[in-house]
């Protein structure tokens, strides 16, 4: 199965709750649960800010407690919220380019403020994210390079194990 881009791919088994943003086309092991925006899509910076969030939460899905999409659709996430209450996913793309152009300094770095999230609103995966299911396959044979990312349950290589191609 080839899964479409942009979405935001994580690990339920070895490597629990490791995410990773995918911009291309790609296919993945049952190890990986792609997450794709209700009404809406991943870009790099929102994909970074709720990867971030994720992650935080790996300690949960350890010892043999897999985050398959069963558990993860009923599973809750924190995030900032905007005046109608759905998440603020300017907020969060907003946020992420803020920290690539902050400006580089030798002299004494300030103290930086930690994010205020006694605002942020608990959300079920399901209610904001399509969770859609790896499958199980047999790593083919190939034998011709491909360019399909085949992603796995690993914390390197933002998850690409190898590459395919439609062939294989």
């Amino acid at each position: 199965k080839i899964f479409p881009p942009h979405a935001l791919c994580v690990t339920n088994n070895g490597a629990p709750g490791y995410a990773y943003y995918q911009d291309k086309e790609f296919t993945c092991s049952h190890d990986v649960n792609p997450l794709y925006i209700k009404n809406g899509q991943f870009d790099r910076e929102v994909a970074m800010f709720v990867a971030t969030v994720i992650e935080q939460d790996q300690y949960r899905w350890q010892y043999g407690r897999k985050w398959r999409p069963e558990r993860m659709v009923n599973s809750i996430i924190k995030l900032p919220q905007d005046a109608n209450g759905n998440p603020d996913w300017d907020y969060m793309r907003k946020y992420i380019k803020e920290l690539h152009y902050k400006c580089i300094t030798t002299s004494v770095k300030p103290k930086e403020a930690p994010i205020d999230t006694k605002h942020w609103k608990s959300y079920k995966y399901s209610n904001i994210f399509d969770v859609c299911k790896g499958f199980y396959n047999k790593k083919p044979e190939h034998t011709v390079p491909g360019k399909i990312p085949f992603l796995g349950a690993t914390d390197h290589h933002n998850g690409v194990t190898e590459y395919y191609s439609k062939q294989d």
